[in-house]
């Protein structure tokens, strides 16, 4: 299985910043308290335990007069947890639970140092996979370090100010925003450590004209917020996942359906008719006659023949061992009924954890985009048969995949299929 990542961090993140005309931000803050409680030692002692963090920011572009046109406002928001997480011998390791949007990917620390994440395979069996960029695997603290780990007692005044140098570093840790910063102090709510409370001086850039160079302002203001309240780290464990029904549909294709494979990556929909006979794959499933490139293949004691369509006539080809059903279908055949959640009305949805591998496993070989970029991945039965499966895949853009089942039972080969003269 190839290694890719699922999910860019924040503090490796080169931010791509969305343009809104407005952002409402939270409420101001409560100033510092000074209660002799919460000293340095500590706020950082429980803050290096774990926290989470979330919050958004508002970046404000101005131009000089005359360039008015330019101005811009954009706004972002980030969410990631910092942690421990407990392996099976009893150890703990470091840990970040990353979100996009309601979903976290957890990130975890291995023996050799380098960031690790897990995920469930096609079959349901955990698998852990190194964390990489640019094929290239990442110590753990380059990409999810909890910044408060290097954060002295020292940089910790007495009002609860935070030396800005470190208070920079710790911004840039847990939202990527590398922002120098002037003033930085701890929020307390209930003797708790609820924020920090950042001032970013204004950033000025140049801007070449033909009369000269003119002025660009950058101003932005982040909100941040911090909770010491979070969700436990755990290992993936095998789904289970009981789903009777789609495990017998998953069982019951018999060796007499027909299948049409479409998509917004393919030129034209394909179709694989599957009959005792012999199956027979289409290149364009609305062709009125054979079209080169259509293969037609005949089973003999469990080995297969090919027949290539070549101007209009099946010329014999190669032989093999493997099923071309299997070549097509294989990953459907495979996949773990377990990995999916009852939706209703005979419909599965793969879940979450199994989805960067498992939605691309189910993709005929001959169209595969690589593996662990599945985002989606759907079954519709009808009358206790698989009707129709849906991947949707990450590749160089959003690639939905659709397979259509139908006539189990009834199908024969395209009329325009001679096999009496092979």
């Amino acid at each position: 299985m190839k290694r890719k990542m699922i999910l860019l961090p924040l503090s490796l993140l080169a931010i791509g910043i969305p343009t809104h005309s407005s952002l409402v931000l939270p409420a101001a803050k409560k100033q510092p308290s000074l209660l002799a409680e919460n000293t340095a030692g500590t706020i950082l002692s429980s803050l290096r335990e774990g926290f989470h963090v979330e919050g958004s920011y508002r970046l404000t572009t101005s131009y000089p007069e005359g360039y008015e046109s330019y101005d811009s406002v954009s706004t972002g928001s980030f969410a990631q947890d910092y942690g421990f997480i407990e392996n099976g011998d009893g150890t703990q390791s470091r840990a970040a639970r990353i979100y996009s949007g309601d979903q976290g990917q957890v990130y975890f620390e291995g023996e050799d140092r380098y960031a690790k994440y897990e995920v469930l395979s096609p079959d349901n069996t955990v698998e852990t996979l190194d964390y990489g960029i640019l094929g290239m695997n990442v110590i753990f603290n380059e990409a999810f370090r909890n910044p408060f780990d290097y954060v002295l007692e020292e940089d910790i005044g007495s009002d609860l100010s935070l030396d800005t140098e470190k208070a920079s570093f710790v911004l840039s840790s847990l939202t990527g925003i590398d922002r120098a910063v002037s003033e930085a102090s701890f929020v307390l709510e209930e003797d708790e450590v609820v924020g920090i409370d950042f001032t970013l001086p204004d950033k000025q850039m140049g801007l070449a004209t033909n009369d000269g160079f003119l002025t660009v302002l950058s101003s932005m203001e982040v909100e941040l917020s911090l909770d010491q309240d979070v969700p436990a780290f755990a290992h993936l464990t095998p789904s289970t996942n009981d789903n009777a029904d789609l495990a017998t549909a998953l069982q019951s294709f018999g060796d007499n359906y027909t299948v049409v494979f479409r998509s917004n990556g393919l030129a034209n929909e394909s179709a694989l008719y599957v009959t005792s006979e012999g199956i027979y794959y289409q290149q364009n499933a609305y062709e009125r006659g054979p079209r080169n490139g259509d293969v037609f293949y005949a089973s003999e004691d469990g080995i297969y023949r090919t027949y290539q369509v070549e101007n209009g006539s099946l010329v014999r080809g190669g032989i093999s061992a493997t099923s071309p059903v299997s070549q097509y279908l294989n990953g459907l055949f495979s996949i773990s009924p377990a990995l999916f959640v009852d939706k209703g009305e005979e419909t599965y949805s793969m879940i979450e954890e199994a989805t960067a591998y498992g939605a691309g496993s189910l993709l005929p070989a001959a169209y595969d985009t690589g593996d662990g970029n599945g985002l989606f991945a759907s079954i519709q039965l009808r009358d206790r048969r698989v009707k129709s499966v849906t991947s949707l895949i990450s590749s160089a853009s959003l690639v939905t995949f659709v397979m259509d089942f139908s006539d189990y039972g009834t199908t024969t080969l395209p009329a325009f299929v001679d096999i009496e003269n092979l």
